[in-house]
């Protein structure tokens, strides 16, 4: 339930209550979560810095965390009228 309200909390916007109260030892996840949503908002931005955080918070290296990067880097290099834009819970449309 906690995981669920947080994501909510994030497609809001809200990303520093959907942070607040998480234990060091599911930070990284709950970064690269807020991450995943922020990029899929369009929000690339914020998406990159919780990529990031999640990296930096992770004891181990984080291959979601990269690869989430990794897409969100694809999506900045395409021409701006070019990228998909996703709404949750939505398909994708261009």
């Amino acid at each position: 339930a906690r995981a669920n309200l947080r994501l909510a909390l994030a497609a809001k916007g809200r990303y520093t209550d959907a942070v607040a109260g998480v234990d060091r030892a599911n930070l990284p996840q709950v970064l690269n979560n807020i991450g995943f949503v922020a990029m899929v908002l369009g929000d690339y931005e914020s998406a990159e810095i919780f990529f990031n955080r999640a990296n930096a918070e992770s004891p181990v290296y984080y291959d979601t965390a990269q690869e989430n990067l990794k897409r969100l880097q694809a999506l900045v290099e395409q021409p701006a009228d070019q990228r998909p834009t996703r709404t949750l819970g939505r398909s994708l449309v261009n």
